[in-house]
């Protein structure tokens, strides 16, 4: 279950990155494409997830994995944001 403020903080960061207008500039697109969470972290959300599963979640780990849920969504807007930044700078090809 999502606590308050990570619906909070999801709205906000759909706010700010939502917009159809606000373009990325094509080399700091490319840079976004990079960025993941490393194995460490990725390690972690799946320990977190497992205590959920199980009910084992202490608050502070809610809030944790919260975080990393908010921050995911954060990069996959960025990613979808710098492909298409990236994908209306190329050449059209003739058919």
């Amino acid at each position: 279950m999502e606590t308050r403020m990570a619906a909070i903080n999801r709205r906000v960061v759909t706010r700010l990155l939502g917009g159809r207008s606000k373009k990325l500039a094509p080399a700091f697109a490319a840079e976004v494409l990079t960025w993941r969470f490393s194995d460490a972290e990725r390690q972690r959300v799946s320990e977190l997830l497992d205590k959920k599963n199980c009910n084992e979640l202490s608050r502070i780990e809610t809030d944790e994995l919260d975080t990393f849920v908010v921050l995911g969504e954060l990069l996959d807007i960025l990613h979808a944001k710098a492909r298409l930044t990236l994908k209306s700078k190329r050449p059209r090809q003739a058919a």
